[in-house]
């Protein structure tokens, strides 16, 4: 009866914290052309992809000879073409000259699109989704002359959590990761674990958190650098997650519990951890008020990306502090691409309480509950979305239904 109990109770807090997190945060999806969603080109043929991957690519214009390359991860309810839109790396990359590798979930192996970063099959090295995502990398390594010092990793969400996976497992290729809205390697191994660690963390000590990463693979090289991007008010993946991160990588790099540095400007803190020569190792960025998703900045002139479901005009640009931190970029005005948002979000039903939540996730499906895919947009509203589609070159007539 205790173990009902407590299942009871944590499904209980589940269905309170969607309710909190849909209040301010309904996924909807966008309607009206806007800047910044560049064409990306799928690339077939990159490997055996146990994982059952698309891959990708944004490839600027201008390349130097060896450029670096961003992997950049969705989230739930995300492709490519919207996480690009929503967080602006491609832009970037036209600015600043390296290549941006997208991996892309199939609805056949998530109905939600999320990467699947609780099944271990998946996030073990050399199997799964991790093995199809480092088969990309080395397709693109080989294919552009990626210089193998200069290959970086972030994700939102589910592709945070994934980013933290790939870091942990295959820490001799990034120089670096930023996890934004993630959770920490070695979360989650199965549906229960991950509802647990969604809602309230994990609770381990820090030499545990480091253990599962100095477990995850034979290394015994220089670790990756690793910046995490959290909102105070995430009802989704709880800022908790954020913390054990934080406890994984300075037990990994062997760093101190106190920050070199801690400030707070408005909303955003920012705490430090330097190596013995003085270079930030670690970042933390907190975002007061801020739910689940990524930090944008639309207002400032310099800055990349579209306010929108699980991306927040909250006055911070996530995406140039992020690749500040890899140091391959600094903020520099660029021209602009003229391209559309990909409109392919499903609204999350408030009323469905902790199926919602866990859907999301990734942790449950629609067969698991019965539930019928929402409702079709509007006519008008998809007349919208495909004119923008066809404006931007991402639809044909002859694909418009």
């Amino acid at each position: 009866m205790t173990g009902l109990r407590d299942t009871l109770t944590h499904l209980k807090t589940l269905r309170r914290d969607l309710a909190q997190a849909l209040g301010a945060e309904t996924v909807e999806a966008p309607v009206s052309a806007s800047t910044n969603v560049a064409a990306l080109r799928q690339v077939a043929d990159f490997g055996t992809n146990p994982g059952r991957l698309d891959m990708r690519l944004y490839v600027p214009e201008k390349l130097p000879k060896h450029p670096a390359l961003l992997v950049a991860l969705h989230g739930c309810s995300q492709t490519a073409a919207t996480y690009d839109a929503g967080s602006g790396w491609s832009t970037l990359a036209e600015r600043n000259g390296f290549i941006v590798l997208y991996p892309e979930q199939q609805r056949g192996n998530n109905p939600n699109r999320c990467f699947n970063w609780f099944v271990p099959a998946n996030t073990h090295r050399d199997s799964g989704e991790a093995l199809s995502i480092r088969q990309m990398i080395e397709q693109t390594v080989i294919a552009y002359g990626i210089g193998r010092s200069r290959i970086f990793v972030t994700g939102l969400s589910a592709g945070g959590a994934m980013t933290s996976t790939l870091l942990a497992i295959y820490p001799e290729i990034f120089a670096a990761g930023a996890i934004v809205a993630g959770l920490p390697h070695g979360s989650a191994a199965s549906m229960s674990e991950a509802m647990q660690a969604m809602s309230q963390g994990r609770t381990r000590s820090v030499e545990q958190w480091g253990e599962i990463v100095r477990g995850a693979s034979s290394h015994h090289g220089v670790w990756p650098r690793v910046a995490i991007w959290h909102g105070t008010d995430d009802h989704i993946v709880r800022a908790a997650n954020a913390e054990s991160s934080l406890l994984q990588w300075t037990n990994v790099h062997g760093l101190p519990k106190a920050p070199a540095s801690d400030v707070t400007t408005g909303k955003h803190r920012l705490r430090l951890w330097k190596d013995g020569k003085g270079r930030n190792t670690i970042e933390v960025h907190t975002i007061a008020g801020m739910g689940h998703g990524v930090a944008l900045a639309p207002g400032d002139q310099n800055s990349v990306g579209l306010a929108g479901p699980f991306h927040f005009d909250v006055g911070i640009a996530s995406s140039m502090k992020i690749l500040e931190f890899f140091g391959i970029a600094a903020p520099a005005a660029g021209r602009q691409r003229k391209t559309a948002v990909v409109a392919d979000l499903e609204p999350v039903d408030p009323t469905e309480g902790v199926h919602g939540i866990l859907r999301n996730a990734g942790v449950l499906n629609d067969t698991m509950t019965g539930r019928r895919r929402n409702p079709p947009l509007g006519a008008e509203v998809h007349r919208i979305i495909n004119r923008a589609l066809r404006s931007a070159g991402l639809l044909k007539k002859s694909d418009d239904r």
